[in-house]
């Protein structure tokens, strides 16, 4: 059985660090503002937003008309614009955005009922426009094959369009034909086989396509049916396994189906459930781990959810910390390289949250002069790596037999100052970062899953008592690792 000293473990960790240099908010950076490429064409109200294996993001603005690519070098440029293909059909009110494994780039215009293909070569074409009975381009999603899936948001319907422009209403409003019907039509996501996913915002529901073109309504306003309702569900997305997650913006939560129908809460207005909470959810995408992200537009943050179920708030309204701030955080997009991009809609601003930087992390036993018992061991499953449990473990087989419990420091400040009971080799240790087991039993330490800790060097003691005798350790100086 695993004991700890109450206490959290974090803020006191957050106080050490204030002693140490530290990475601070670098793996947040804003990658553009309401500027847009610096040259005249501004970024005004950017909602959707898309982003390539190479790390690429390609950017829609809804008050500007326009998109942009954004490199992983930070190279800005505008690729469409108010006038559309330049040949009459102009772009209004751009919204969804989505990139194909070819680099071409397709916006969909609110207003203006039409998407537009961008080549990698800058070759603009419309691809379908309100004569097909578009009205209100909405979600765009785009599958292996090249065909492209966009959504009418005011014709409740979704259209296929294929690369060489066949154009398909793959759902209308009548939803699944059996009373279930399809009212306003959002968001659009795909999975591996093909199926393709829709929400309904004002129906509250959402609809699975098959490419032999079954329909069938995979979640309603009931939500789970336990109480937890789906209101005005907006974005979706589709993980490797077929799950499939759909946010509630007016219900404040995130449903996950399963490919055989159950329903289940994957975060709620609690957020994390340590204060960090979830309102008006907006954008959904998940990575090539199986993580999923959530932007709370009314809560101005994105949260984190592993496979595992832990929630990890990865940005607030502070944005990147340097007086660059995020408000009403819209849509989000997963590049190739684990980068997660969210769109600012109020602060017109745009966002790229990286992975923790790779370092590994040590534990490096230090005796100390004179020597105290080397038997202070490293972590049994894990080292210091941010996000997981660390838990070294004192041998017993000669040190202390008798012992009835051991204990453990983390310290700023190593020492090498002999004691009565042995060389204290680290400085006394401040509140909630003093650990107990029992004896011969490995600590458990919990590393907050933050990326300002990483690389960040402490030292660490050991000890064990029983009932009249108190004996040190070696230290173990360790360098906390990424995940």
């Amino acid at each position: 059985m695993r004991t700890e000293l109450t206490g959290v473990f974090r803020p006191a960790f957050a106080f050490v660090l204030c002693l140490l240099p530290a990475l601070g908010t670098a793996q947040i950076t804003e990658i553009m503002d309401a500027s847009g490429d610096g040259a005249g064409n501004p970024l005004d109200a950017p909602r959707f937003i898309a982003a390539d294996a190479s790390g690429n993001a390609y950017i829609g603005a809804l008050h500007s008309d326009n998109a942009f690519q954004v490199t992983l070098a930070g190279a800005i440029t505008e690729i469409i614009d108010p006038t559309g293909d330049g040949i009459g059909n102009p772009l209004d009110a751009t919204e969804g955005v989505a990139v194909d494994a070819s680099g071409n780039v397709y916006v969909a215009g609110l207003f203006t009922d039409n998407v537009f293909k961008i080549t990698p070569g800058g070759q603009i074409t419309e691809i379908i426009d309100g004569t097909s009975g578009l009205d209100e381009g909405f979600g765009l999603a785009v599958d292996g094959a090249g065909n492209v899936y966009v959504t009418g948001n005011v014709s409740d319907n979704a259209y296929k369009i294929t690369p060489g422009g066949t154009i398909t209403e793959i759902i209308n409003a009548s939803g699944d034909g059996l009373g279930n019907v399809l009212d306003e039509t959002s968001g659009v996501a795909l999975d591996a086989a093909g199926n393709v996913y829709v929400t309904g915002t004002t129906s509250g529901n959402a609809f699975k396509i098959t490419p032999g073109g079954v329909i069938t309504e995979i979640i309603d306003e009931t939500g789970d049916g336990l109480g937890n309702p789906l209101e005005r569900p907006e974005s979706l997305a589709v993980d490797p396994s077929g799950n499939v997650y759909v946010t509630g913006s007016f219900s404040d939560n995130v449903f996950k189906i399963t490919p055989g129908g159950t329903i289940s809460v994957l975060i709620d207005e609690t957020g994390d459930g340590a204060g960090k909470t979830l309102a008006g959810p907006a954008g959904v995408a998940i990575d090539g781990a199986g993580n999923v992200y959530v932007a709370g537009r009314q809560s101005d943050n994105v949260f984190k959810i592993t496979p595992a179920g832990a929630i990890v708030e990865i940005i607030d309204e502070t944005g990147d910390g340097a007086g660059n701030s995020l408000k009403l955080a819209d849509q989000l997009a997963v590049d190739g390289l684990g980068n997660v991009y969210v769109t600012g809609l109020i602060t017109d601003n745009v966002f790229r949250i990286g992975p923790c930087p790779t370092l590994a992390s040590a534990e490096v036993s230090r005796p100390g002069v004179p020597p105290n018992p080397d038997v202070f061991l490293p972590g049994v499953t894990s080292g210091p790596v941010v996000g997981r449990t660390w838990d070294p473990v004192i041998d017993h087989s000669t040190f202390f037999p008798g012992a009835i419990t051991d204990f453990m420091g983390i310290s700023a400040t190593a020492l090498n100052t002999p004691t009565g009971i042995g060389t204290l080799l680290c400085a006394p240790p401040l509140p909630g970062l003093t650990f107990t087991a029992s004896a011969g039993v490995p600590f458990a330490v919990p590393v907050p899953a933050d990326c300002v800790l990483v690389g960040v060097s402490l030292c660490s003691q050991g000890g064990a008592l029983d009932a009249s005798t108190i004996a040190l350790t070696n230290a173990l100086d360790i360098t906390v690792g990424s995940l």
